[in-house]
């Protein structure tokens, strides 16, 4: 079956999903675990929780809210605290 033209009504999404809202990952503060105080500290940082994922094995240097030290945390040492 072919349509002519002038038979094809335009759908504009907006109206079609009416109401509905965008989906949006979460995202959240990283915390990474003092080794001198064993006790989760923030790094300052907020990320959706997709990015942080796809973060790279690449050493960021934190001075420790907890203990005042300087700490090298990699994304695989940290995690994403969604409450936040």
């Amino acid at each position: 079956m072919s349509l002519k033209p002038e038979q094809v009504q335009p759908v504009r999404l907006a109206e079609h999903f009416h109401g509905a809202r965008r989906a949006r990952p979460a995202a959240g503060e990283i915390l990474i675990l003092c080794p001198h105080t064993r006790s989760p500290v923030t790094t300052g940082l907020s990320i959706d929780c997709v990015v942080f994922k796809s973060l790279p094995p690449v050493a960021v240097p934190l001075r420790c809210p907890a203990c005042g030290q300087t700490h090298r945390w990699k994304p695989g040492d940290a995690w994403i605290n969604v409450d936040a």
